[in-house]
């Protein structure tokens, strides 16, 4: 579980001796690497409000590893961002767009620009837990609006042929509410599987329980690698393989063991080491992506119509939790760890029809200290954000009170 954190202290450390013995050139590669990258490493994320008062943090976990004392009794939920709505009056609000500059990636990254043009006169709706459904009234240019919904939870259906650039929008998933029934299926590490239950698969599936009758299987095994799910190997064929015909939505997380195996295998000596540390680290996130590319391709292949939903990982490096294995490097761990983390979900963002979870992008500090268990795992709290996050990226919406999440939204398409 450490590992990970062992191969960030080990860069600040190396890099740090660097600084001191006037070599700095390693320092100075590392800032630029990352100089697009905020000074602040959670300004990407958004300002965080009390959440839920039903969700509860972990009273369970371990002393050396419980929940901080003020997330106990509530989780924390950022505040949804994107264009001003037009009709401030709705409750739920849509800003749908052609991704003219292809920089979207993400629900929280979505650069807008004047190549980005406003979408008008396309079919949204808004389903209800009854079965209802309700169309949506033209707010202007390319923005969508509900009136006066009540409280509750609610999903989205936008009828926009092509591929959303965005990655936050459930095809399959409005289609099999109407059918009846969802099958959905989870796999990866532990993310997805640990922790004090219920798990954030188990309690997505609760979220979806008022629309249509649910079939869960959680498949995930903590501690795995991508290596290990890749098609043709016992966890794919055995595992996985046997849930995918029929699947509506698919949710993994997976690449996070595979840093920690790194880390656990490479001892830094100096610079040198630290600079080999790098190349290693930038060599071990190829051969990651290209595994997820892989297990993705089978995936698709076999559940050729479901939402298929990766986890992008948060910034743990940030957290209170990792603090006080970083020191004074923690700034320096957070900012390498940020810039890889960036660039993943650049390239992520590059692949068609793959829904993104981006944790990374949703989580600021507050919110990750108040989610986390130990060092990587989720509280009862963060088990039920990451449930709400993917319910959203799918489009879902919640209604408060108690918390209102998803209610203003931005969805890019591809040209």
């Amino acid at each position: 579980m450490r590992r990970a954190i062992i191969l960030f202290v080990s860069l600040g450390l190396a890099l740090g001796a660097c600084d001191d013995t006037g070599a700095t050139g390693t320092v100075d590669a590392v800032a630029d690497v990352s100089a697009d990258v905020s000074a602040d490493v959670s300004a990407d994320a958004v300002d965080t409000v009390a959440s839920d008062a039903e969700v509860t943090g972990d009273t369970d976990a371990p002393s050396d590893t419980s929940a901080p004392a003020d997330a106990a009794a509530d989780s924390v939920a950022p505040v949804d961002t994107g264009p001003p709505p037009s009709c401030p009056e709705e409750a739920v609000t849509v800003y749908l767009y052609e991704d003219g500059n292809g920089a979207s990636n993400s629900w929280y990254d979505q650069p807008l620009g004047s190549d980005d043009l406003p979408l008008s006169g396309e079919a949204v709706s808004i389903t209800r837990p009854d079965g209802g459904v309700t169309a949506a009234r033209d707010c202007g240019p390319g923005r969508y609006g509900f009136l006066d919904l009540p409280a509750g939870a609610y999903l989205l259906d936008v009828a926009v042929d092509g591929e959303t650039t965005s990655h936050n929008l459930g095809r399959r998933l409005p289609r099999a509410v109407a059918d009846g029934a969802v099958k959905l299926v989870a796999f990866g590490d532990s993310v997805p599987a640990y922790g004090p239950a219920p798990w954030f698969p188990e309690q997505l599936e609760t979220l979806l329980a008022p629309f249509v009758t649910v079939t869960l299987s959680n498949v995930a095994i903590p501690g795995s690698q991508s290596s290990e799910w890749l098609p043709g190997g016992s966890n794919y064929v055995n595992r996985l393989a046997p849930h995918l015909a029929d699947a509506d939505v698919v949710v993994f997380s997976l690449g996070g063991n595979d840093l920690m195996n790194l880390a656990s295998d490479f001892e830094v000596l100096g610079v040198e080491d630290a600079l080999a540390l790098l190349d290693d680290l930038d060599a071990a996130i190829v051969a990651i992506e290209a595994n997820l590319l892989t297990i993705y391709g089978a995936v698709r292949a076999a559940a050729p119509d479901a939402d298929v939903v990766w986890l992008v990982y948060p910034n743990y490096a940030m957290s209170d939790r990792w603090a006080q294995y970083l020191g004074d490097y923690q700034e320096l761990a957070a900012t390498l760890l940020a810039s890889k983390l960036e660039g993943i979900r650049e390239r992520m963002g590059d692949v068609a029809g793959l829904t993104l979870a981006d944790m990374y992008g949703s989580l600021d500090k507050p919110a990750l200290d108040a989610f986390l268990w130990d060092e990587l795992h989720l509280n009862v709290a963060g088990h039920r954000y990451y449930a709400e996050e993917v319910f959203m990226t799918l489009g879902g919406v919640l209604v408060g009170p108690p918390t209102s999440r998803g209610v203003h939204r931005s969805i890019g398409f591809r040209p």
